[in-house]
């Protein structure tokens, strides 16, 4: 009896999706530019941009040049740990984020990194746009 009880909870816990919506995400060229024109918050490795929306919702945009993290799969862990840092922290404003990574973060670094993240983060909540 306990056993079926286990599989049903287990189950519910690993069915939850952990993602970003499409409506979470800035996806159009203009956002990104209009975003990118305001004053950042600049931190070690990233600056973060702020910009007002009528979405009702935050929204994240990621910008990590190839020129700063030549590999792909570097690019896309880094990439990884903003939006899951994003959807942990859990935003409330009707704001556009766009993080703009300034320079690469080595493996020794990731714990630093995630760190930065967060206080930017909650920076980022505090501030009036």
């Amino acid at each position: 009896m306990l056993l079926a009880e286990q599989k049903v909870v287990f189950a519910w816990l690993f069915d939850v999706k952990q993602t970003l919506s499409y409506s979470q995400r800035l996806h159009q060229r203009e956002d990104f530019e209009s975003a990118i024109k305001s004053r950042p918050i600049i931190e070690k490795w990233l600056a973060l941009h702020l910009q007002p929306n009528n979405h009702h919702m935050a929204r994240l945009g990621i910008v990590i040049s190839k020129r700063i993290v030549p590999k792909a799969i570097s690019r896309n862990g880094l990439k990884r740990l903003i939006r899951e840092e994003f959807r942990i922290q859990n935003c409330q404003k009707s704001i556009n984020l766009v993080f703009r990574l300034r320079s690469n973060v080595l493996k020794e670094e990731k714990v630093e990194f995630r760190r930065t993240l967060s206080s930017i983060i909650a920076k980022a909540r505090m501030r009036e746009v």
